[in-house]
């Protein structure tokens, strides 16, 4: 018998490439790196060729680390092999035309072409002359905009003789008084200093460090050592193990300063040393930040915290001991950030410890549970990593105190004690499951209808723990519960069997179907809503002639005059829409369509949500009569359903006909001009799906008229609008397309010329020549 090694070779390797394919973007990053050259191509090419928005992350990375690796197993296989090296430039070609690949990204891709080509990019003078210019201009805007594009072309300008006086350009703005410029400024130096000479990063070193020794804290409303502090950050990871030590001893002493925004930055600086640091520096680090936990001024313990939480992961068990006393008395802290802070480093505490030294912490939870008002997300994470480690008598006093509050609670329980019990329950035994549920058991029978409510959040977290035969005796209960005559007993063994039905057989099903339905013709509205609810959650698992039957019942419960009524009936239809037939549709589409005009605004709103899922099922005709009634919906008195109708209408235009296009670019852009900002990420949707839906020669004329004012008024919009009309294009008017945006437009000038190049370089007999 062959190996399974012997066995792969012998595949053909689209074969290969195929399977590959099929396995998730993670997977294949890691199969990327892997030393086996064949494997790694495969996983590369793989992972490149996939199309959807989880890939992109990992593509993203992986083309990051083909452009700064000259060894890379990929990179070793296609020097050897013509045809794997043309594989590799069509799969990013391919990638080129890829909608989910940002304009940005692709520029790296278009650096990687270059690379394999052995070419170099190219810049021109004169946009270089521009980019300078908007550094050194007063206005805001125009500086901001020069360093945001520096940053995404930073790689490209290493070989540019204008590389020194960009770099100093971007230092200077490092002092602006505008904090969104120095922070842009931030970003770009710490593009610049990879590339930078190690002269000339000791040079900066030395400038900062003079800063930080400088009395003059403060010039005008900038603080200056803070940003000393931050560029210090940045150059950390650059420097050699000498200036590190050196830099502890600056660093240091401003964790004293009374500015407080200094030795936060000290603190953040800290941070980003830690890894760098011998044992020795590092207990002297431990000893410099807890003094700092007593600060009256709430960033600079949070600061501290956030560093210690860094720090945890590289001390000994007794520092761990140490750190656990300092931090403890901020779990009790008033200020949010603080506790946030300390709940960090406690989880952080607990996963380096081990169970009998996080045993120690049980007091703490118990103390924290005790008032469960209100507890955080960062608490939670700590009792999920404190979980494993308890021991079953812990897990037990953790259990009682949450059965208190589920006990003592006479109208709302928290939601905190829920959250609680879900982290809980997985731990504990059997036989205390079944004892909570009698617990739940005995509360259902609450006629205060809050209780109840709460109640059933704690029946869905423990029904997936209980035994099948416990399953069966709740279902059997909840039944007997329909057919008492007091409503509020129904209603309640409804509302049991909603959260049994996902946990039932399909014979069960067919069963609760048939008995829950004689409940929609109930005298009372609470039962008549409980039991549309109950069949929403059973639709999912009925047969096609079960669904057949079930659709006029529900459909009936349209003309309900209860409000509540009709919103579960509208809710029970949206779950069955993808399941019934175009006839059916046709008949539901109308009834549904007359609830656009319902007085109750939570009937409104479930009646768009229902079109949403019929739409895609719903003839051209009819959803040309259906456009003009969800656009009245936008103007809706109420903000919830105009947010739903703008939901619905993302939905719809993917459906449009042309002459309707034009229509709905006017409202859109209405939308982007209107100061809703809300609005403008939804209708910044629609324009592209609309543009999209265009011919080339409208979408220039689109772009000609209105790409200046888009890219000024919304750049992320307008290079998302112009990715996506790229992607769709072939390739010669694509390039068209690209050349007339880039006409007020820097980084797309810079993106069209080098894309322009490569490609007639590439594919010559294209004729790509778009300006002879």
């Amino acid at each position: 018998m062959l190996s399974s090694l012997n066995f792969f070779t012998t595949v053909p390797v689209d074969v290969l490439l195929l399977i590959h394919s099929k396995l998730p973007a993670q997977e294949l990053y890691l199969k990327c790196r892997l030393l086996d050259k064949q494997q790694s191509f495969l996983a590369t090419i793989a992972l490149l060729e996939k199309h959807n928005q989880v890939a992109v992350d990992y593509q993203q990375r992986l083309i990051m680390d083909l452009l700064n690796s000259q060894t890379h197993p990929t990179l070793t296989t296609i020097a050897f092999s013509e045809v794997s090296h043309n594989r590799l430039l069509n799969t990013l070609l391919r990638l080129m035309k890829n909608p989910f690949f940002e304009l940005t990204s692709k520029l790296a891709v278009i650096r990687l072409l270059n690379k394999l080509k052995g070419q170099e990019p190219i810049l021109e003078d004169v946009t270089l002359d521009k980019i300078e210019t908007k550094l050194k201009s007063k206005r805001h805007k125009e500086v901001y905009q020069g360093l945001k594009l520096l940053t995404v072309l930073m790689p490209e300008l290493i070989a540019t003789a204008q590389f020194g006086v960009l770099f100093k350009a971007v230092q200077l703005n490092l002092l602006s008084r505008d904090e969104r410029m120095r922070q842009a400024a931030l970003e770009c130096l710490t593009v610049f200093i990879p590339h930078v000479s190690s002269s000339e990063v000791s040079a900066l070193l030395q400038r900062i460090k003079s800063t930080l020794a400088d009395k003059v804290n403060v010039r005008g409303k900038v603080n200056v050592q803070e940003i000393a502090l931050n560029c210090l950050a940045v150059l950390i990871p650059h420097l050699s193990p000498t200036e590190r030590s050196v830099i502890l001893q600056t660093v240091q002493p401003k964790l004293a300063s009374k500015v407080w925004p200094v030795p936060q930055a000290a603190f953040n600086c800290l941070t980003v040393l830690i890894p760098h640091l011998s044992p020795t520096e590092r207990s002297v680090v431990l000893q410099a930040v807890q003094p700092k936990l007593t600060s009256e001024v709430w960033p600079v313990p949070q600061a501290a915290l956030n560093c210690l939480a860094v720090l945890i992961p590289h001390l000994s068990s007794s520092e761990h001991s140490v750190v656990l006393q300092a931090v403890q008395p901020k779990l009790a802290s008033k200020v949010w950030p603080v506790q946030k802070a300390a709940l960090n480093c406690l989880t952080t505490l607990i996963s380096h410890m081990s169970p009998s030294e996080s045993s120690a912490h049980l007091p703490i939870f118990q103390s924290t549970l005790a008032d469960m008002r209100y507890i955080s997300k960062e608490m939670l994470n700590c009792l999920t990593i404190f979980m494993p480690h308890a021991s079953p008598s812990e897990v037990s006093a953790l259990l009682q105190m949450v059965q208190l509050k589920l006990a003592n609670y006479e109208s709302y329980v928290p939601e905190a004690v829920f959250k609680c019990l879900a982290i809980i329950i997985p731990h504990v035994s059997s036989r205390e499951v079944s004892t909570l549920l009698q617990m739940v058991k005995s509360k259902l029978a609450d006629n205060q209808g809050y209780v109840r409510e709460e109640i059933f959040k704690c029946l869905a977290i423990l029904i997936p723990h209980v035994s099948p035969s416990e399953v069966s005796a709740l279902l059997q209960a909840a039944q007997l519960k329909l057919a008492d005559n007091e409503s509020s007993v129904c209603q309640v063994g409804l509302e049991c069997l909603t959260i049994l039905a996902p946990h039932v057989s399909p014979s069960e099903v067919s069963a609760l179907l048939t008995v829950v339905q004689v409940k929609l013709a109930d005298n009372k509205w609470c039962v008549r809503q409980a039991a549309l609810e109950c069949l929403t959650v059973l639709a999912p698992y009925v047969s096609p002639s079960e669904v057949s039957a079930l659709l006029p019942a529900a459909q009936l419960k349209l003309a309900d005059n209860e409000r509540f009524v009709c919103q579960a009936a509208l809710k029970c239809l949206t779950v069955l829409a993808p399941h019934i037939s175009p006839s059916d549709v046709s008949t539901l589409l109308p009834v549904v369509q007359l609830k656009l005009a319902d007085n109750e605004r939570c009937v409104r709103e479930a009646a768009l949500e229902c079109l949403i899922v019929l739409i895609p099922h719903v003839s051209s005709s009819a959803l040309s009569a259906l456009l003009p009634v969800v656009q009245l919906k936008l103007a809706d008195n109420d903000k919830i359903v105009q947010q739903v109708a703008l939901n619905c209408l993302t939905v719809l235009i993917h459906h449009v006909s042309p002459s309707e296009v034009n229509q709905l670019l006017l409202i859109t852009k209405e939308k982007l001009a209107g100061a809703e900002t809300a609005a403008h990420e939804m209708a910044g949707l629609w324009l592209i799906v609309l543009v999209s839906k265009l011919t080339d020669l409208e979408q220039n004329k689109f772009i000609k008229e209105y790409g200046a004012s888009l890219g000024s008024a919304h750049s992320k919009l307008f290079y998302q609008l112009i990715n996506a009309l790229m992607s769709q294009a072939d390739t010669k008017s694509g390039l068209q397309l690209l050349q007339q945006a880039s006409e007020s437009d820097l980084l797309l000038q810079i993106f069209v010329t080098n894309y322009k190049a490569l490609l007639n370089e590439l594919l010559p007999s294209t004729s790509l020549e778009l300006n002879p």
